[in-house]
């Protein structure tokens, strides 16, 4: 049955296990179906209460299964600083302002603002870590800028009124990056 499989893949690409295509197809359903859930719960729960419960579940399952694969959990002392400080920003930084920025918009709309860490991401790279880009990279910093620009817009326009959702959904982002 492999050579069967492997006989219909495309010459120099790797057949896809039946079992990878399903989980990829369940990680796609979970992930998209994430965001809304989220703005539904966050109508019953107040933000911070909602995303310390999530966090409380998953350390749990965590370090569970952990515990289940009989594996350790250790960090070195000297690296503690440097993982608070990395567990702020990206961890609390995220789900504050992303429960936060769920308020305000639509969570389609959330979605693709958060996802737009990849470009905050690049930046980042850039100034921290002194990254060199080539001009595809600086297209699609372009591209991707001209995007968001177009996704805040509408929120920018509403200064009189809130344009809190769409800043607070860039700010998780960046904390993401």
């Amino acid at each position: 049955m492999a050579r069967e499989v492997e006989s219909r893949a495309p010459v120099g690409e790797p057949a896809l296990p039946p079992l990878a295509l399903l989980l990829m197809v369940m990680v796609a359903l979970a992930w998209g179906l994430n965001w809304p859930a989220m703005k539904v719960a966050l109508g019953e729960f107040p933000p911070l209460t909602f995303r310390i419960l999530t966090i409380a579940i998953a350390a749990t399952l965590l370090l569970t299964v952990t515990a289940l694969r009989r594996e350790r959990v250790r960090l070195p002392f000297r690296m503690l600083p440097k993982v608070a400080l990395i567990g702020v920003i990206a961890v609390t930084g995220w789900q504050v302002f992303s429960a936060l920025g769920l308020l305000y918009i639509g969570s389609g709309r959330a979605a693709i603002i958060a996802f737009t860490m990849p470009l905050w991401a690049t930046l980042l790279s850039v100034w921290l870590l002194g990254e060199r880009l080539g001009w595809r990279h600086g297209a699609a910093l372009v591209l991707g800028g001209i995007a968001l620009a177009l996704l805040l817009g509408e929120d920018l326009a509403l200064v009189g009124s809130s344009p809190a959702g769409g800043l607070l959904m860039t700010a998780a982002a960046v904390c993401w990056a």
